[in-house]
């Protein structure tokens, strides 16, 4: 009898010092953040038996099973993959691994074709920081898509020249951006023949005003260098506006307009009789003055040749 009750009691103090009882997963708290703004930013964590749970933003709990170690893969879009070794018999109970995510290269990759033909183009293109007048670099592109990498934080501003077409020029902006974003973009080229129009919905003026900003001389630099290239090309500037005003405002704005580009052509280079211009008001829109985008993409400044003699 005294044998049995030793070996129950014994039972009994092993049961209240925890012997036996099932060992809780340690956890440790896993925080992401992008390496360049140290703002956190959500990812994808895969650890092996899956056990992972977001806490908020960029933070997120790992259970580490007894005996549990590997590898905790991170991966989001736009960032390059981290790895971080995990073994449960040495991580501390609630341990903070704080993970800076290096971002990728923002990149653009361009197509450049023919605008009637839809052909691929052999083309130059020069790049810029729109802050800065020197070009970052000038390459000249055959095969398609051409990538070109981007500088985080930036306005950029992207020419395309190709002989006997009309030059492609616009911003990229990469304002806020601090991670690989990607863009795929298919210009195409107006060829320099009769009748065929260049849009520029780039060439903006302040709110009833007739008076260029910075940013549209930038965008008209290029076409003034077309035109000291190619002296016996005339064109018509033509200016749009969208529905705001009364239609006899709106007509004489345009005119305005249309000769405030043809005044700041002829100050970089381009010849008197290679232009004229017209006011078209709200009479010709590309689209209905629905919503306010529609009404930017009609308040536009377009080239139309009419002759190459």
């Amino acid at each position: 009898m005294k044998t049995i009750r030793l070996l129950v009691i014994f039972s009994l103090t092993l049961v209240c010092s925890g012997f036996g009882q099932a060992v809780k997963p340690k956890t440790v708290i896993i925080k992401i953040t992008n390496e360049i703004t140290g703002k956190a930013i959500d990812a994808t964590l895969e650890w092996p038996n899956g056990a992972v749970r977001k806490i908020t933003t960029g933070n997120y709990q790992v259970s580490l099973d007894l005996g549990a170690k590997g590898l905790l893969q991170i991966n989001k879009d736009g960032y390059f993959d981290f790895e971080l070794n995990l073994d449960e018999a040495t991580e501390k109970l609630n341990k903070i691994h704080e993970i800076k995510l290096i971002p990728e290269v923002p990149q653009l990759l361009i197509t450049v074709v023919d605008a009637k033909t839809d052909s691929v183009l052999t083309s130059t293109i020069d790049l810029f920081m729109f802050d800065e007048s020197s070009v970052v670099f000038s390459d000249k592109i055959e095969d398609m898509p051409y990538t070109i990498d981007l500088e985080f934080n930036k306005v950029h501003v992207l020419q395309v020249r190709c002989p006997g077409y009309f030059s492609f020029k616009d911003t990229l902006d990469y304002t806020n951006i601090y991670y690989g974003r990607e863009r795929r973009k298919i210009i195409a080229l107006m060829p320099l023949k009769v009748g065929n129009k260049l849009s520029l919905n780039n060439i903006y003026f302040k709110v009833n005003e007739v008076e260029l900003t910075s940013f549209a001389k930038k965008m008209l630099d290029e076409l003034a260098q077309v035109l000291i290239k190619e002296k016996d090309i005339r064109l018509e500037v033509g200016a749009h506006s969208d529905d705001i005003g009364n239609d006899e405002y709106n007509l004489e704005l345009s005119d305005k307009r249309a000769k405030a580009v043809k005044i700041y052509l002829l100050e970089k280079g381009a010849q008197e009789k290679q232009l004229i211009t017209k006011g078209y008001g709200e009479t010709a829109h590309i689209v209905l003055n629905t919503t306010e985008e529609n009404r930017a993409l009609n308040r536009r400044v377009e080239f139309k040749i009419i002759s190459t003699n």
